[in-house]
């Protein structure tokens, strides 16, 4: 998949019984979808408590330019830690 190109992502509203009681939609990237997913180290990329690092963007600038924000971002170098014998 390019960068232009998306894929639906589904969230579920649960009531308190947790049943599902609706589900909405949100047309995602798959570069977006696995860059969120490394930022946030959930999966989850619309909810603002678990996802904070990404969905606040998408909410403020909308979901093609909030996914656009992300993905202009450098990757971020993590260093490995050295095994210990």
């Amino acid at each position: 998949m390019t960068r232009d190109e998306a894929i639906p992502y589904i969230s579920f509203c649960i009531d308190d019984d947790g049943r599902i009681i609706g589900y909405y939609g949100a047309p995602v990237g798959a570069d977006y979808l696995r860059k969120a997913v490394k930022a946030n180290g959930i999966y989850g990329v619309l909810d603002f408590f678990y996802a904070g690092k990404t969905a606040p963007k998408l909410l403020q600038l909308g979901p093609v330019a909030g996914q656009n924000w992300l993905l202009d971002q450098p990757e971020k170098r993590r260093r490995r830690r050295k095994a210990v014998a």
